[in-house]
């Protein structure tokens, strides 16, 4: 996952330790304007086709769906480390 490669341990670790709710809350001016400008979720990215097939249509909504699947990815693999 491409979040993982850029985001830093420290990172992850305040990701986790948050809520899913107020983590795409905080994260949406930051990480996820980052991601709306970088991945060109505005325009015509591939990953923006892809939200499109889907019928989602705002990058807004693209970005905190990308937010909340990788808030959710943070916790499942703690859950994973737990089983281990």
């Amino acid at each position: 996952m491409q979040l993982d490669i850029i985001l830093d341990a420290s990172s992850k670790q305040e990701i986790k330790a948050s809520t899913e709710d107020d983590f795409v809350v905080m994260a949406h001016f930051g990480l996820g304007a980052w991601m709306r400008n970088h991945w060109k979720l505005w325009g015509n990215s591939r990953l923006s086709k892809h939200f499109h097939d889907l019928q989602i249509y705002h990058a807004d909504d693209m970005s905190s769906m990308i937010l909340t699947a990788y808030h959710r990815h943070l916790q499942e693999n703690d859950k994973k480390d737990e089983l281990k």
